[in-house]
């Protein structure tokens, strides 16, 4: 029986190799352009971080699990059943389901936080897509921002917020002692029996079991149709095989 090291993948940022703040002095002749493979750079991620926003729009198609890290608790989507594989990206380096996880939109830029000041808005230098010929320029002639590249900071400050309120769901689902580890067998057509370890769910008889006034707070929150989005997604982990 071959086994996935779930928490080995779960180191952040995902997908970034180089960070560095955008300068519009460094890159003022700096341009993104798309790849002809769009998605490539996704091909080999097979665990992605999620919003707790996200998980209604999401849960029909890709799976929501839980990682444990320490005393960090983070919750992301299942993409594949083993390291270096995502189910969702093509050979052709496209997405296949309808929904596209946020971290994945968001990519190559990041906000990054700097000491006594606001967050600094950054980017993957290692990106394919960037260079200095072709495609969208991040600044104009007099050093202002493009729309591309204010879009580009909206978006991220967006995830951030919603970065925020997720971490606030899953502290409340901390308090109410809610999570419980699991490993997750699974018989892959291509891959065989697949253990997968190391994870978290929300334990559904510990949800029932909670007093009405706290499930109607829950409710209230939000965080009540994110939990039934999660246990929800939980059956679509044997189709990642």
């Amino acid at each position: 029986m071959s086994q996935t090291d779930t928490q080995a993948a779960t180191r952040l940022p995902v997908l970034y190799r180089s960070i560095t703040p955008v300068n519009r002095v460094t890159h003022k002749d700096l341009k993104l352009k798309a790849l002809p493979e769009p998605l490539s750079f996704a091909r080999g991620t097979h665990l992605m971080p999620a919003l707790a926003e996200e998980f209604a729009i999401a849960a029909r198609e890709l799976p929501i699990v839980f990682l444990p890290e320490g005393d960090i608790i983070s919750p992301v989507f299942m993409l594949g059943l083993r390291p270096g594989h995502n189910s969702f990206v093509t050979p052709e380096g496209l997405w296949t389901s309808s929904y596209m996880p946020a971290y994945v939109r968001r990519y190559p830029f990041v906000l990054g936080d700097v000491d006594g000041s606001d967050p600094m808005l950054c980017m993957d230098e290692k990106f394919a897509g960037f260079n200095t010929k072709e495609g969208e320029p991040l600044f104009k002639a007099d050093g202002s921002p493009t729309p591309a590249l204010e879009a580009a900071m909206k978006f991220a400050g967006e995830f951030r917020e919603s970065g925020m309120r997720t971490i606030a769901f899953v502290d409340k689902l901390k308090s109410l002692d809610l999570f419980k580890s699991v490993t997750i067998d699974v018989k892959s057509q291509k891959l065989g029996p697949v253990s997968i370890n190391g994870v978290l769910v929300v334990d559904e008889e510990k949800l029932k079991a909670l007093p009405d006034a706290t499930m109607l707070d829950l409710q209230k929150t939000g965080s009540l149709p994110a939990i039934y989005a999660h246990l929800m997604s939980l059956s679509g982990i044997p189709a990642l095989g």
